[in-house]
C-alpha cells in the first residue's frame, strides 16, 4: 500500500508540476505575445517619425518664403504708414494755407480789382 500511495502521491506532484510549468509556459507566452505587440509598435512609431520627418524636409522652402513674405509685408506696411503721415501733414498744410487765402481775400477784397486798374 505504501507503493500505491506513493506512486499515487508521485502523480499528483508530477501533475501539479505539470499545471504549473504549462501555466509558467502560457505566462512566457503571454509575455513574449506582448513584447511582440509593443515591437510592433515601436516600428510603426518610427515609420510615423520617419514621415513627420519627410513631411518637414518637404515643407521648410515654402515656410521659408512665407516667413520673407511676412517680413516684406512688415516692411510694406511701415512704408505705408510714412506715406500716409506725410499724407495727412501735407493735407493738413494744404488746408491751413487754404484758410490763410480766404483770410487775407477778405481782408483786402479790392486787392485784386485795384491791382487791374493799375495794370491798365
Amino acid at each position: 500500500m505504501t507503493s500505491l500511495f506513493a506512486d499515487a502521491s508521485k502523480q499528483l506532484l508530477q501533475g501539479n508540476r505539470r499545471g504549473q510549468a504549462q501555466s509558467a509556459l502560457r505566462a512566457v507566452q503571454g509575455r513574449h505575445e506582448a513584447i511582440q505587440k509593443i515591437e510592433r509598435q515601436m516600428e510603426e512609431l518610427a515609420q510615423l517619425f520617419a514621415q513627420v520627418d519627410e513631411y518637414i524636409v518637404q515643407q521648410e522652402e515654402p515656410i521659408e518664403q512665407i516667413d520673407m513674405q511676412g517680413e516684406q509685408v512688415v516692411q510694406d506696411v511701415n512704408k505705408a504708414n510714412t506715406q500716409l503721415d506725410t499724407g495727412i501733414k501735407t493735407a493738413r498744410s494744404r488746408n491751413r494755407k487754404k484758410w490763410y487765402c480766404l483770410a487775407i481775400c477778405s481782408r483786402y477784397p479790392l486787392c485784386p480789382t485795384a491791382l487791374l486798374n493799375r495794370q491798365c
